[in-house]
């Protein structure tokens, strides 16, 4: 599709379908939810966030992400808020008012170009290092999710591997996941059936008071900004810009700024966690076969649909799915992400920042990463380009 002030030479803004009808779409719509979950779950538990305002606020989130961009771009939680709000724990205003104050900051940070600023700081060797200590983390992650049934989890991995390999067409989530739950069930034990009744429930408006804004900037809003604009709008962009060469998309560090900024002041009055886009979660998406905007709008009406038509029952039923095939997902996640970084095309100097960025990620925190990489990157100079 080319925009009509475009010249016939200059790349199109979308060289395929904004939204596919592929089924490997909805397959890929499920990629994200080792991340998701156990996020949105440990909130529900350990906080007393809503089920309704989050499942509320991540379904328009998701569908006004396909919808704008036309990418399967995924919509996460924030990882220091929601390592905060279960640690602590935070209040459920404390959480709301990070929501708020982070939501704030990146929408006046890409209005004003302060975003865009600071984008074109992280060079694309700092941005890769980021991406494959991001990519390690979340496969450090994922042991913990696959501890709980190593081997059902390791069958879930190699099933789909080996549909992604010998069967691209195939939609490999859709297929392995329900089998890999149904194997998981045989050997553990079949859940409690849990005593649903559709309902219809809309999510209510909760604005902090007093302390809670305190302590959802401390707690919440300072740790995550760095970590926000590594992953999810620095590192995002440029692996979107790698998925798709040959477009003009919209997807950019500013438009990535504005919509982390108005998803959160928008949805956290009504009980959503932070929320931002993810790399990772990008990653596995388009492993998995999506390409357009069909599968975040297709998760968003999956999640939006459960919140409204269950209400707060919808908490039992995202708690049956087992953990081990969450962690699978994780770590294809993490593999895709890892192999896009493109450490094979690094040498000399740009190796060293790249590995040097990615250990201290591993090592310390994703925020941390970015200072030191751009400080060693001042000390040995730029890479040069080809």
């Amino acid at each position: 599709m080319r925009c009509q002030r475009q010249g016939p030479d200059e790349k199109p803004l979308f060289a395929r379908p904004r939204l596919s009808g592929d089924i490997r779409e909805f397959s890929g719509a499920l990629g994200d939810l080792g991340t998701l979950l156990p996020y949105l779950l440990g909130a529900i538990v350990a906080v007393g966030m809503p089920a309704v305002g989050m499942l509320f606020g991540f379904g328009l989130f998701l569908i006004a992400t396909g919808l704008i961009f036309a990418v399967p771009l995924a919509v996460q939680p924030m990882k220091a808020v929601g390592a905060a709000m279960v640690a602590l724990p935070m209040t459920p205003g404390a959480v709301t008012a990070s929501g708020l104050l982070i939501g704030l900051f990146f929408l006046v940070a890409s209005l004003t170009g302060l975003l865009n600023w600071l984008a074109r700081l992280i060079g694309p060797v700092i941005a890769s290092g980021l991406q494959l200590g991001l990519a390690l983390l979340l496969a450090l992650a994922s042991l913990s999710l696959l501890q709980s049934a190593p081997a059902t989890g390791g069958l879930t991995l190699a099933a789909l591997l080996l549909c992604m390999w010998r069967a691209p067409r195939l939609p490999a989530a859709l297929i392995v996941l329900p089998l890999a739950t149904l194997l998981y069930w045989t050997l553990h034990g079949f859940p409690a059936v849990p005593s649903l009744s559709l309902t219809f429930a809309l999510p209510e408006l909760h604005l902090p008071s007093g302390e809670a804004w305190l302590d959802g900037l401390l707690h919440g809003a300072v740790p995550q900004v760095p970590l926000t604009l590594a992953n999810a709008i620095v590192v995002t962009a440029a692996l979107t810009r790698r998925y798709y060469p040959n477009e003009l998309h919209p997807v950019n560090e500013r438009k990535l700024g504005i919509s982390t900024g108005l998803g959160n002041l928008l949805t956290a009055p009504f009980g959503a966690i932070p929320m931002c886009h993810g790399a990772g979660g990008l990653a596995a998406q388009y492993r998995l076969g999506a390409r357009s905007g069909t599968a975040p709008i297709a998760l968003g009406l999956l999640l939006l649909s459960c919140g409204l038509l269950l209400g707060e029952q919808s908490a039992l039923l995202l708690q049956s799915i087992p953990e081990a095939v969450l962690g699978a997902l994780l770590l294809l996640a993490a593999f895709e992400l890892g192999r896009t970084s493109n450490v094979h095309q690094r040498r000399g100097r740009p190796l060293l920042l790249l590995v040097v960025t990615a250990g201290v990620a591993v090592a310390i925190d994703l925020a941390l990463a970015l200072l030191v990489g751009l400080l060693l990157e001042r000390l040995i100079g730029k890479e040069t380009p080809s």
